[in-house]
């Protein structure tokens, strides 16, 4: 008998930093390989789950794992997971990102179509759903594919709370997703060429403050932004004790000394807050955000309205365009499924949600078969009583 009894330090298992939630289980994945398939057969008790393995990278011959759920994962994405998988031809595989980047759809485009997550009640629950996993030796972050941009709206902890709060915190996740894309872009646009769009108060406020200011409002923008970017680096790169009051401090006491300086108006600072702050409310989207926000950016200073109008069709063109294995990335809208459209922008109640997401089409739509409403009768019985 050869049996393997080798053995090495791991981390143990706590809340991902990355995903935080109130409500739900606060444990998440670690970089070791088995340990992560663990967490996951411990939520999915089902002999269908199924984990196939292989060896990439020439050098460092990284573990991976793909999981599905025999029976509900549609056949033909999985075999077009391993196709990709086995196709990669590389020295070494570091950390998923390495396999995300080389197995994706779309690799030109700022949009990803592979997700990922640190959580594994949120990988069990697309497994159940039909989605594959793959798992990789090293790192905390499993891969889920087909992923579509719905998701990037959506948390675990949706699932774990009443149906209309959930649904209302998604429309906010929604339009933080529409400011911080458009809102830069609407102050130069309307500032340049369409001031008559603002209300006569509001215009002479803004005119006033930005008296005396002497760059156009386009280069204000750009430095305001370049600002907050440079701001959030630095939070992010030192300890996070340090991080949080450089970001803190250095956003307050440059903003202030800009206005005073005369550099940026205040209603630039505004602006450049708002974008900030809501860009961290989907920071699954932040990498097409920013490319896209600069590129409405000049086109709304090259055009006005009309420029961030045409802007904004060729970003859904480009968003309509992607595929993530096969499965269009704006479903269930474009192409609309309206079963699906239950659990998009909002989250209908459990109750009427019994198939699977039809637009990955899974091998198995049912998903759970309420026949009848609950029993309201002991509720009457007590009532009486």
């Amino acid at each position: 008998m050869i049996v393997s009894v080798k053995g090495a330090k791991t981390r143990d298992i706590k809340e991902p930093d990355t995903e935080p939630i109130i409500r739900g289980p606060h444990e998440g994945f670690v970089e070791t390989l088995r340990v992560n398939t663990s967490l996951l057969r411990r939520i999915i008790k089902n002999p269908n789950l199924t984990f196939e393995s292989l060896k990439l990278g020439k050098q460092t011959n990284t573990e991976i794992n793909v999981a599905y759920i025999n029976g509900i994962a549609d056949g033909k994405i999985v075999e077009e997971v391993k196709r990709r998988l086995n196709r990669i031809d590389i020295d070494a595989i570091l950390e998923s990102g390495y396999v995300e980047q080389l197995i994706e759809d779309n690799p030109l485009s700022p949009f990803s179509t592979i997700g990922n997550s640190e959580r594994p009640d949120k990988v069990a629950a697309k497994l159940l759903e039909g989605r594959v996993a793959i798992l990789c030796e090293g790192t905390p972050f499993v891969l889920t594919v087909p992923y579509l941009f719905v998701e990037s709206l959506q948390i675990t902890e949706d699932y774990y709370s009443r149906p209309y709060l959930s649904s209302f915190i998604r429309l906010i996740r929604f339009l933080a997703f529409l400011l911080t894309l458009l809102l830069p872009a609407l102050y130069v646009a309307l500032e340049t060429f369409d001031p008559e769009m603002i209300p006569t108060v509001l215009l002479v406020t803004a005119a006033a403050s930005r008296e005396g200011i002497p760059f156009p409002s386009l280069v204000e923008t750009l430095i305001m932004l370049i600002i907050f970017e440079l701001l959030r680096e630095s939070g992010v790169r030192l300890p996070r004790q340090v991080g949080q009051a450089v970001s803190i401090v250095g956003a307050l006491v440059i903003g202030d000394a800009a206005v005073r300086a005369g550099i940026i108006s205040a209603p630039m600072v505004i602006i450049g807050a708002l974008t900030g702050i809501t860009s961290f409310i989907v920071t699954p989207l932040l990498d097409g955000i920013i490319l896209f926000r600069l590129f409405l950016l000049f086109s709304g200073a090259a055009f006005g309205l009309y420029g961030i109008t045409v802007g904004l069709f060729i970003m859904l063109s480009h968003m309509c365009s992607l595929r993530s294995f096969g499965v269009p990335y704006l479903s269930p809208v474009a192409p609309t499924v309206w079963k699906d459209l239950k659990d998009s922008l909002i989250r209908a109640p459990l109750r009427l949600m019994k198939s699977r997401p039809a637009s990955i089409e899974p091998e198995n739509l049912t998903r759970a078969n309420f026949s009848t409403p609950p029993n309201k009768s002991g509720n009457q019985r007590n009532e009486k009583h």
